[in-house]
């Protein structure tokens, strides 16, 4: 992919993902203000008295989704004005790392248009989406740390091809309940521990070869370090159910992908 190309899609995705946002946020305050917000039931399966930052709060989730929103929208124009000029095949797959965490907005849509107790297809079409944007989010830290090298820049469109088609296979055979929605917006998976486990092994192979790479080019930077940090921010924020979780995750998320970029951008400043 050129350094144009790179540049245009992201470009695009900035003002996409800001329109996309800008709805989302305008019609929840209207629907907040005249009292139509459908919040879900309530649930009490996580409380904690004693420490009310632990307790259930639908508020903390809603927050989460637009922290989330807003980190993709604020690390694209990072990364459009940082990188401009810089040819990094991290970054291509780093973009395709965005626009799966940007994927968690459509949760929005369960409150938005009280889909909590409705068994349709665009309910099952939504929850969909959450597993595919999961799914690339993923996929591309494995190709990042496998197909990051110069060599392999020739194959970043078939890659990210590729990720793209493992993400629809994901989200296609993930079976879901439709009887069941979670408060966290999207239906229920029936096998949802499984996806997870896939989910961390194949997160960790990336970083096993990050380090690998690392180690046989005697690098300084910590790029497998601030990766696991953010990753497991994004994953901490996506689950946030409590405002101790979306704390933490929140922190994690954007401080782990400040300091990658940084470390990144020095690479290739002192290295090209």
């Amino acid at each position: 992919m050129t350094l144009k190309i790179r540049n245009t899609i992201q470009f695009l995705l900035i003002i996409l993902f800001f329109a996309i946002f800008l709805c989302f946020a305008i019609f929840t305050a209207i629907q907040m203000a005249g009292s139509n917000f459908c919040y879900p039931e309530n649930h009490h399966f996580l409380e904690n008295r004693s420490f009310a930052a632990l307790n259930y709060d639908y508020n903390s989730i809603l927050a989460s989704i637009f922290t989330l929103l807003i980190y993709a929208i604020l690390t694209l124009l990072y990364m459009r004005i940082s990188f401009e000029k810089t040819q990094s095949n991290e970054l291509v797959y780093f973009t395709m790392f965005i626009i799966g965490v940007f994927c968690e907005g459509v949760r929005l849509l369960f409150p938005l248009m009280d889909l909590w107790h409705t068994n349709t297809s665009f309910t099952i079409f939504l929850s969909k989406i959450v597993i595919f944007g999961r799914a690339i989010s993923v996929g591309s830290i494995l190709f990042s740390s496998l197909f990051s090298s110069n060599e392999y820049r020739q194959y970043s469109e078939q890659n990210l091809i590729l990720i793209i088609l493992a993400g629809i296979f994901f989200a296609k055979i993930m079976p879901l309940n439709s009887m069941s929605t979670t408060p966290i917006g999207h239906l229920d998976w029936a096998f949802g521990s499984l996806l997870r486990i896939i989910q961390l092994v194949i997160f960790m192979v990336g970083i096993l070869a990050m380090i690998l790479k690392e180690f046989i080019a005697d690098s300084k930077i910590k790029i497998p370090v601030m990766t696991l940090v953010f990753y497991f921010g994004y994953l901490q924020i996506c689950d946030s159910y409590c405002w101790l979780n979306y704390g933490i995750g929140t922190a994690m998320c954007f401080t782990g992908t400040f300091y990658y970029l940084k470390n990144l951008h020095n690479y290739y400043m002192w290295n090209l």
